[in-house]
């Protein structure tokens, strides 16, 4: 029996590539004779069928496919062979591609005015910002806004274990409230009290409780999350800037700014019955970071170009580490690796390798980095640049 030859099909541009691996795609075969797409890489030009099988694949709806296990920046060539039934092979024509270095800019999405925080929840990037939250699918880049009235700032999600993902907590400095917000429904759930001049907030869900800290007041509010009403506060000081609640008890650590070079943190119980210990950080700390074991509380110190490390549990100093001009906010790979600063002034990214306990990188980023978070795979980092008006996704390295 005789099978027609199949004709050429080409690769597109890779669906998603990281520093180690590539999602490479075609269009589907449609013609009677299919067999299978087989798929051969090399790391030189002039792939055939002596290079590497990658994959075969005999469904022909299937156009897609991962190579991994990749070098970083590296430049690889491949071919796709259609294969018909009667094993006659059509050849695409060569393409290459390249994966990328770590904290190369992959992505820059604009459109995002005076962003403030970000958080990554369900497949989709949360920004906050003046009147507005802004919605991006991560999948298409699709970028939406709800109107939110006010400054909207600090976005934090629950602490603790059994802590809800799909639950924002977004400070609203204008309107002194938590808005609550569910990425499941992308509709607000309700808005709770916080205080005077609130920056940040803490959530037991748990408990049933969230922490408010007042900037100019000095009041560390606790709040009951169900309805808002108000159970305690406690005077520990102006110029309170950020809070965050133990993972492995139930204190919560408050960064204080000192008039002196250096400010503070403070641990308390969660019955607010002041503080049971201080440690001295940097200038101006803005901005706390629980680690993701519960261990470590990084606190960004914004004119000493320094991050203070504090054990989370004692709340006794542990050391500090120099990073770029105006640290400003934090976060930390799943599996605890790396640590990401965006320096707010520095128009760069710190990258420190807990390993190593060192800022192993720093790459360059926009013009003014203000928050960042990473995505679930924890192979994106995406940066919010609040002069810009944009969002920048970088590569990162597993």
């Amino acid at each position: 029996m005789l099978y027609n030859q199949l004709t050429k099909i080409n690769f597109k541009e890779p669906l998603r590539k990281t520093t180690d691996s590539m999602v490479l795609a075609w269009d589907r075969c449609n013609e009677a004779d299919f067999a299978s797409y087989r798929i051969y890489r090399s790391s030189k030009p002039g792939v055939d069928t002596l290079a590497t099988l990658e994959a075969e694949i005999t469904d022909p709806a299937t156009t897609s496919v991962k190579i991994a296990n990749l070098s970083e920046n590296t430049t690889y060539y491949f071919r796709l062979y259609l294969k018909n039934k009667g094993t006659v092979f059509t050849a695409s024509d060569e393409a290459a591609f390249r994966t990328y270095k770590n904290g190369e800019l992959a992505k820059s999405v604009s459109g995002i005015y005076y962003g403030n925080d970000i958080k990554i929840s369900g497949g989709k990037a949360y920004i906050s910002a003046y009147d507005s939250l802004y919605i991006m699918e991560l999948s298409t880049y699709f970028l939406r806004s709800i109107d939110l009235y006010g400054q909207n700032d600090r976005i934090r999600f629950a602490e603790g274990s059994g802590a809800s993902t799909n639950r924002l907590y977004i400070v609203n400095r204008t309107a002194k409230e938590i808005i609550v917000f569910n990425t499941l429904t992308d509709e607000v759930e309700k808005r709770l009290p916080a205080g005077n001049s609130p920056v940040d907030v803490a959530v037991d869900e748990a408990g049933g409780l969230y922490y408010t800290v007042d900037f100019h007041e000095g009041m560390v509010n606790k709040f009951n999350l169900s309805n808002g009403s108000a159970i305690k506060s406690y005077y520990a000081g102006p110029l309170l800037t950020s809070i965050v609640k133990g993972i492995n008890n139930s204190d919560v650590l408050v960064s204080r700014q000192l008039t002196s070079p250096t400010s503070e943190v403070l641990l308390m119980p969660s019955t607010l019955a002041g503080a049971s210990a201080r440690a001295v950080a940097g200038e101006q700390p803005v901005y706390l970071y629980m680690d993701r074991g519960g261990q470590t509380v990084y606190c960004a110190n914004y004119k000493s170009k320094s991050v203070t490390r504090i054990n989370a549990l004692t709340g006794a100093f542990m050391d500090s580490f120099e990073v770029g001009i105006e640290p400003h906010s934090i976060v930390q790979t799943a599996d605890g690796k790396y640590t990401f600063i965006a320096n707010f002034g520095g128009s760069s990214i710190s990258m420190f390798e807990n390993a190593k306990n060192s800022v192993s990188e720093t790459f360059a980023d926009g013009k003014m980095p203000r928050a960042l978070d990473i995505s679930a795979d924890g192979r994106e980092l995406y940066v919010i640049d609040y002069e810009a008006h944009a969002l920048n996704i970088y590569a990162i390295r597993k």
